[in-house]
Formats: structure tokens, sequence, C-alpha cells
């Protein structure tokens, strides 16, 4: 039957689509050349990772050469002890068992010294490693974000870089097998046939374990990986949303997602686990059935004076161990292929094509004035057209709202002034220059932006105001929470600004977020402020209370409110009005409600639905 690049049946792949389609999982993620075990692309990358570790790994390189050599050393030793026993040496027998125990004891103290300086160099390079993704993730584009599932990205960021302990155990394997090669070489001069059988013996058993990982272990750790992402994204999303769970009474089908990829997973397992046994057990019996010759050769060498008593109890004690040697050969090889599926997945942050990055210039604002200009902007998002020239100018300290209705694009527009998402063409300018030219820190520390969902940290109301400000005094944290008119909530609480508020702020109402996410934005004091939607939780009074707060910062720094409730919005200086994705009226609410039909219609809907 002809077989494809990846060497798999069209009956193959029909039976893996199958089962992969069960779990959402393209099968074009799993089975691509990529993905099959290669060159060790994505390990070799891990390189810089190690700079400055050199001096350690040198060390550790001569623990394992004097761990190799005593290790090659002690069945001479063992070899001459047992020679001197049979002829009645005693003495001497003593002193070469006490050198035996002695190189028994040297084994072990190498072998742990070289593993406590591994454990320090591979944590080291986890950090910078975890760092480096860290970093990267931060620049990532949202778009990505809005893609990716958070299990992904939290498995990637948490269990992978674990897989990098396993290169401490290919070093020791490595160091097992040139002991091992050294024992062989020293049965060479014992018998060349001993030798020979070993070797071919040796052979056999690292081909079958190395068949097994290959047909089986190798592809059903690829899809656990991607069933892994999946099983931590709705673990995050029952844990985040447990009480829209609870209240929407969805906790069956949540279950059932939970469930399905148990399953998935718990078969993967299985089958992973079969592959190990089944591996084990082929290498043990043939461990067992090739011992089993070896004897039987012995004791027909030791009847023709070819071998001799010592040199057999010698084989009979090491034998085992140097089949091992062909053994940890695969074993070596199917640690490699793990450490090279999870070393991918973590380089990926840092490919621009799998996690594109944000792109900023070098240009620094100094003395900002906070004017903002859109100059026929288009932009698309996942090929919908959201924006085709659309151009509108805000003068510095100058308050304007954006109306229209849903999906018109209101909250995209204040996404695209920090550069949250690229145009496809046009410019956006900050102070007459292009936001693209500008710095990172320069661009965003211009702009406060308050979302209609704010993300509020799993801290205390303090750490969470400090994150805008970090050396904010007592009294500028007081002042903030009084103008978002949050401080008697916070008076109210035992701890005041101490109170810790739960992951998302769930301690908190959604008004009370809102509010706490206000304060955090005065506390910046940028020259932009940004609010989508900033009020939409909080009640009249509330909101008219820091509709007043806003209105008092006329003049002082620019501001750009999307409201669906347009009361919000009637003192700004100027109203844009969004229809079919484009503006298509502005100025005053007065001026609005006589000469804008599609205002005066929103208003008046607003209007009877306060009545």
């Amino acid at each position: 039957m002809k077989k494809n690049k990846l060497n798999k049946t069209p009956k193959q792949i029909k039976k893996e689509q199958k089962y992969l389609e069960k779990f959402g999982i393209p099968y074009s993620e799993i089975n691509t050349k990529e993905n099959k075990a290669g060159k060790l692309t994505y390990l070799k990358k891990l390189k810089p990772y190690f700079k400055g570790e050199g001096w350690q790994i040198s060390l550790v390189i001569f623990l394992c050469v004097l761990l190799i050599g005593v290790n090659i050393l002690s069945p001479i030793i063992l070899n001459i002890f047992t020679e001197n026993l049979l002829d009645s040496q005693f003495e001497k027998a003593l002193i070469f068992v006490c050198i035996l125990v002695g190189s028994y004891i040297a084994v072990d103290t190498l072998r742990y010294l070289s593993n406590i300086i591994c454990y320090k160099i591979i944590n080291r390079v986890i950090l910078r490693l975890r760092r480096d993704m860290s970093d990267s993730i931060t620049r990532t584009k949202l778009e990505k974000y809005n893609q990716s599932s958070s299990g992904d990205i939290l498995n990637r960021l948490n269990y992978d870089p674990k897989e990098l302990y396993g290169s401490i155990d290919i070093l020791m394997n490595f160091g097992k097998i040139f002991v091992h090669i050294g024992r062989l070489a020293m049965f060479f001069t014992f018998s060349i046939y001993i030798g020979i059988y070993m070797v071919v013996a040796g052979v056999i058993i690292y081909i079958i374990p190395n068949i097994i990982s290959k047909k089986y272990k190798n592809p059903i750790r690829i899809r656990d990986a991607k069933v892994s992402d999946r099983y931590q994204t709705i673990n995050n999303e029952m844990v985040k949303g447990i009480r829209d769970i609870k209240g929407l009474n969805i906790t069956s089908i949540f279950l059932k997602k939970l469930n399905k990829n148990l399953k998935y997973s718990h078969n993967s397992n299985n089958s992973l686990q079969f592959a190990n046994e089944t591996t084990d057990q082929f290498s043990l019996a043939m461990l067992n059935i090739f011992s089993l010759g070896g004897y039987v050769l012995s004791v027909f060498l030791i009847m023709n004076d070819m071998f001799s008593v010592a040199n057999f109890i010698t084989l009979f004690s090491y034998d085992f161990g140097i089949y091992n040697a062909f053994m940890n050969m695969a074993t070596i090889k199917d640690q490699l292929y793990k450490m090279e599926i999870s070393t991918k997945r973590m380089m990926e942050f840092f490919d621009d094509k799998e996690y594109p990055k944000e792109s900023f210039g070098n240009v620094e604002l100094k003395n900002i004035q906070g004017k903002v200009e859109f100059k026929k902007v288009n932009f698309k998002y996942e090929n919908n057209v959201i924006f085709k020239n659309l151009s509108f100018v805000v003068n510095a300290g100058e308050c304007v709202g954006i109306v229209g209705k849903s999906g018109e694009g209101k909250s995209t527009i204040l996404s695209l002034i920090p550069k949250f998402f690229d145009i496809d063409s046009g410019k956006i300018l900050l102070d007459d220059i292009d936001n693209r030219k500008l710095s990172q820190n320069s661009l965003r520390n211009a702009i406060s932006i308050v979302l209609q969902s704010p993300y509020i940290f799993n801290a205390s109301i303090k750490e969470n105001l400090l994150l805008a400000k970090e050396d904010a005094t007592d009294e500028e944290l007081v002042d903030v929470c009084k103008k978002a008119h949050i401080y008697d909530f916070i008076l109210s609480q035992p701890n005041k600004f101490d109170t810790l508020v739960g992951e998302g702020g769930v301690i908190l109402s959604g008004g009370q977020r809102q509010r706490l996410a206000i304060a955090r934005a005065f506390l910046r004091n940028s020259k932009i402020l940004l609010l989508d939607e900033a009020t939409s939780a909080l009640d009249n009074k509330s909101q008219g209370k820091i509709k007043q707060t806003i209105d008092n910062m006329k003049g002082t720094c620019t501001t750009i409110i999307v409201a669906h409730r347009l009361s919000t919005i009637v003192d700004c200086d100027r109203i844009l009005v969004l229809d079919d994705h484009k503006i298509v009226a502005e100025g005053t609410h007065k001026e609005l409600l006589k000469n804008c039909e599609l205002y005066r219609n929103l208003y008046q809907t607003e209007e009877n639905k306060a009545e």
C-alpha cells in the first residue's frame, strides 16, 4: 500500500483524522515533517541559554570522566579479587574487596556531585528561558491571543521547560554508555567470542525499543501535548467562569467537555504506558535470553580452557549492565525526542510567524500635548474590513465622544491609538507623529485606557493601583479613589487599601471593578485618556459623579469616550457618530439632536428605556 511522506497509509491517516476530530484537533497540527524526529533543530536553539555555564559544564564533564573511569575499573578490581579468592589468597582478596567498596563509594559520590551541579545549571537555564518566554509573550500581538488557547500558552510556559530536566538523565545515560563500552572492551580481552556475542546481543536489544518508540510513543506524545493544552484551557475557563457556570446551570456541559479531553488523555496515557511496558517486557525478555546464551557460551569456553571462572563471575556481575548500555542508547533517543517536542513549542514563542511581535519605532514624545489624528486609516481584522479611509482629529485637551450602533468599530478606534493592532494603511498621529514611529514606552505611557471589563489582578486594592504608578503616595491614592468614587467602599473594608480582591477582582462588583480601573487610570495621569464603556456597570448616581470628574479634567488631558449610554457624553466638546464604519456626523449634543437623525434615534431610544 502506498505511503505518503510521513510514512502513513491512507487508511492510517483516515483513522487518525477521525480520532482527532473528536477532540477538535486538526490533523495538520500534529502530522507534519517538523513533528517527526529529526536532527534536533530546536534543541540546538537552546545553546544561548547555556552561555556563562562553561566552567560548570567543564566540571561536570570532568566528574563524569572520573565516574566513567572508576566504573570501568570496578570489574577489573572484582576480577582480581575473585582470582585471589579462588587461589585462597585471602589477605590480597581482602585488600581488593576494600578497594572495590571504595570504588562503589567513589561512584556514588561522583554521581551525587555531578547531579547537583547539573541541576543548578539546568535551573539557571530554565530561569533564563522562562524570562525570555514571558518577555516574548508580552510583546506578542493581541490578535494571537484571540486565536490561541490559554492552555496552550500556559503549558508552554509552565510545563515544557521542565522537560529540560531530562537532559540530566541523558548525560548520566551517556556516561553509562561509555562505562559499558569500556567494560565491553575489557571482555574482549577476556574472550573475543564473549565480546562479539555481547555486541550482537546489544545491537538487537537496542533495535526493539527504538522501533516501538518511533512507531507508537512519539506520535502519542505529540497528540497528548495538544490535548493537554485544550484540557488546561477548559480548566482555566471552568475556574474563572465558575459563577456563570453555576448561574447558567451548565455544569454538565463543562464536565462533558472536560471528560471528553480526559478520556482522550486517559487513552493516550494507556497507549503510551502500553508502549512503555511492551518495550520493557521485550527488552527484559531479550536480556534474559541473551544472558542465558552468554552463560552457556561461557561454560562451553571454560570447559575448553578458553575462559576462566574468575572471568565468568565478572561477566555474571556485569553482563546486564553492558546490555543496558544498548538500551540506554534507545532511552537517550526517546528522551531527546521528548525534549525536542517541548523545545519546539517553547521556541515558537520567539518565532514571529507563530507568535507575531509588536513593532515600534524609536522616536520619543517630549512635552506631549495630546493631539490625536486619524488620517485615511484602513484597517481589517481577519479579512473583515472595519475602516476604510477613516479620518478625524481630536485636539489636545479636547473631550470627544464616539457613538454608534454595536459592531461599528468604536472600541477598535481606541485599540488602534495605543497600537494594540496594526493598521493596513494610513496614519494615526499623536502630536503629529505617526504612532508607528514612537517607542513603546513613549506611546503607551502617553495613554491610559479603561475597558468595559477591566482586569483586576489577584492582589490588594493598593497593589492594583500602584501598578499605574509605583511611587505613588498614600495621598495620591486617596485623591484618585475619591475622584473615581470608590474611596467610601475602600474605607468600609476591614483591611482598607490592603484588601485582597481575588483573581479578576472576584470580590468586587462590576461597578467597583470599573471604578478601581478608572482610579488606576487617573493615577497614571497620562495626557490621553481612553474610556471604552468604562461606566457601563455603574448606577446613574455613580456615573454622574465620575462624569463630573471627567468634565473637570477638560483642558488638562485629551479624553475620548466610547459609550452606549449617551448621557455619559452629552457634555463632551464634540461627539463623533459612526455608521457603516464611517463618521457620518459630528458636533455637540445639541447640534446632533438637531441635525443627525441616527444620533437623535439613539438618544430617543435611551430616553424611552429610562422612562
